[in-house]
């Protein structure tokens, strides 16, 4: 996990040559936020977009619970190894 300005990056990965999604934790004012956004390229660098979402922690098992079942609609199974 890298932690920068953008709060503690968990995961990311590239939309286009021009974008990546990344997933992160933030805080704000002692509370905790997961966020999940666009990031776009400018001379060589990624810079935040205001494309995304940014939900209270404590929402979490929401989230998850969504994903969860896109993937279920999509055919993924989330068990498999592969």
């Amino acid at each position: 996990m890298e932690n920068d300005q953008y709060g503690i990056l968990i995961h990311s990965f590239n939309k286009n040559i021009r974008e990546q999604v990344r997933v992160s934790i933030n805080e704000y004012m002692g509370k905790k936020y997961l966020d999940i956004r666009v990031f776009y390229k400018k001379d060589d660098r990624y810079l935040p977009s205001k494309k995304g979402v940014t939900i209270p922690e404590e929402h979490y098992p929401d989230l998850l619970e969504g994903i969860v079942l896109l993937g279920e609609t999509q055919g993924y199974d989330l068990q498999s190894d592969d």
